[in-house]
């Protein structure tokens, strides 16, 4: 393993690309597969849901419910609302404006058809491939990572990384080898 220290490319179904800041990394000289240590992989959870602020952030106030018919479109109390944003990591998007919650129109309409608030926030041709989805921070020094496939968004795997821990792997060992295929930097890195 050589130590390597680069941005890398992710290429998200629902974000499109995002380049990360600089990482460091490990990679295999002979075949070229990558191994991120916890900071690498907070670093790319951290790219990637600054991308996803950026974009929602970018969408007119016309598309967004306050958090009170919001509650009402979903038939939930406004208290449910806030907690159900992350439920099954598929969220509703929301923007927050002088400590108010606004809701995305489209992505609370999507989530009422089949579950999931997400939608492409910015076009792409990214489907049909396994990915990995940096999601829930835990808390501050621990965040959940899984792998899903982009089809049915079913869960391959899933772990959690502790910030805290210097050493050691990250989830199982399918979970992590299926992490170290899907971070090749000849395939990309598609979250």
């Amino acid at each position: 393993m050589t130590r390597k220290r680069d941005r890398i490319i992710i290429r998200d179904k629902f974000l499109g690309e995002i380049v990360t800041s600089i990482i460091l990394y490990n990679e295999c000289e002979s075949c070229h597969e990558k191994s991120f240590p916890p900071l690498a992989l907070k670093k790319i959870f951290d790219s990637r849901l600054r991308k996803q602020n950026d974009l929602i952030n970018s969408l007119p106030v016309s598309e967004f419910y306050s958090a009170t018919i919001a509650s009402k479109k979903l038939g939930i109390s406004r208290q449910a609302l806030h907690k159900k944003i992350n439920i099954n990591k598929a969220p509703i998007y929301y923007t927050e404006i002088d400590r108010k919650k606004f809701y995305n129109k489209k992505s609370i309409n999507k989530y009422l058809v089949d579950g999931d608030g997400r939608y492409k926030l910015e076009e792409n041709d990214y489907s049909g491939i396994k990915f990995i989805s940096l999601g829930n921070e835990l808390n501050e020094s621990t965040f959940q990572v899984w792998c899903k496939n982009i089809d049915n968004l079913e869960n391959i795997t899933s772990w959690e990384v502790d910030m805290n821990q210097t050493k050691g792997t990250i989830g199982s060992e399918e979970g992590l080898e299926t992490l170290m295929q899907d971070l090749s930097i000849d395939q990309k890195f598609y979250a």
